[in-house]
């Protein structure tokens, strides 16, 4: 919606929990602020780098 960017590292995958049922990626409370994002639910696009 913004155009910007924030280059993440994956660091493991998510405990198979209720509050991770749907969630694909969970970022940082700071990320989310630089982002400017609004809502807790957002879509985005994702590319993976090896």
């Amino acid at each position: 919606m913004n155009n910007k960017n924030a280059y993440v590292r994956v660091v493991g995958r998510l405990p198979n929990t209720g509050l991770n049922q749907n969630v694909m990626l969970r970022l940082s409370k700071s990320v989310f602020q630089d982002l400017g994002v609004l809502d807790q639910q957002v879509r985005m696009k994702m590319v993976y780098y090896k």
